[in-house]
This record gives structure tokens, C-alpha cells and sequence, in this order.
């Protein structure tokens, strides 16, 4: 298994944004509020977009 944090492109990839770039970005979008467990995106459903999470907030699981 290959991991990604080996890619050259990485910092491409997965950008860490200041809270200067997020607040430029949410134009774009619209701020999103789930309960607490609610599944926000599944590996091979549709998804809802590019999302932006607050890693404070957004607990990420491999299920």
C-alpha cells in the first residue's frame, strides 16, 4: 500500500487553509450544521461536493 503523504503532489492534494483562505472560499458555497453521527459522505456514493470541514469539528472514520 502506497500512502499518499509519499505523492509529490501532495500539499496539492490535500491543502491545509488559513482562515483567511476559508473565508474566501465560502462564497462559493454555504455553511452546512449535521448532528451529531450524521454520515456526511460514504466512498462510492454521490457526494454532496467538495467539502471543507472544520477538523475540530468532523470526526473521520474508515467504516
Amino acid at each position: 500500500m502506497v500512502l499518499a503523504t509519499g505523492h509529490p503532489r501532495y500539499d496539492q492534494m490535500f491543502p491545509v487553509l488559513e482562515p483567511r483562505d476559508i473565508e474566501r472560499l465560502k462564497r462559493f458555497g454555504r455553511s452546512v450544521t449535521y448532528l451529531a453521527g450524521t454520515q456526511i459522505a460514504k466512498t462510492g456514493s454521490l457526494g454532496p461536493g467538495v467539502v471543507v470541514p472544520d477538523l475540530h469539528l468532523v470526526q473521520l472514520t474508515g467504516k
